[in-house]
């Protein structure tokens, strides 16, 4: 019986993640990857929707470290619409995610019940993008925090239902 837990991927090429996530999606007692200075493409997160989607026991990915673009946040979000396990998300510290991927996280949002924390600070989301994720916390109950960029503290602040959502989001 396999008992790791968690996979550290850092600084690999999209072929090394999509052979080494094929395998590691497949174990069911991976709890927790972590994808660090390591470019993900949108053709690898395709590639492995399926497994992402259904697998049922990982909790927490996180893909950071300048390692995702908005195409790559794009299909990762339609995967994880219906995955039923993972509870923390971190897409922060990628300067190339922006307000383009803003649209598919807050769908992400409306239709996952599961996810419990989302980071997505030190990202290129401007204040547009920030407006449609915030929009979404007006429905989604169950995300615990949405971490942003301090840059949008005072927007966020400003915003007339903020006092109903402040509990939820963060700053860093």
């Amino acid at each position: 019986m396999d008992s790791h837990q968690n996979i550290f991927l850092h600084h690999s090429s999209p072929d090394i993640v999509y052979l080494l996530m094929s395998l590691a999606l497949e174990i069911r007692t991976i709890e927790w990857i972590k994808i660090y200075n390591t470019k993900i493409t949108k053709d690898v997160i395709l590639l492995l929707s399926h497994k992402i989607t259904n697998n049922t026991s990982l909790k927490t990915l996180s893909i950071s470290g300048d390692s995702i673009n908005d195409d790559g946040v794009i299909a990762l979000t339609q995967s994880l619409i219906n995955n039923k396990t993972i509870i923390d998300l971190y897409l922060r510290d990628n300067i190339n995610i922006t307000s383009t991927s803003a649209q598919s996280l807050a769908e992400l949002l409306l239709y996952n019940n599961t996810l419990f924390f989302i980071h997505l600070d030190n990202t290129n989301i401007d204040t547009d993008g920030v407006l449609v994720l915030m929009e979404s916390l007006r429905t989604n109950y169950r995300l615990l925090k949405l971490w942003l960029d301090r840059t949008h503290k005072q927007t966020c602040y400003s915003l007339p239902y903020y006092k109903t959502i402040e509990s939820r989001v963060g700053f860093n």
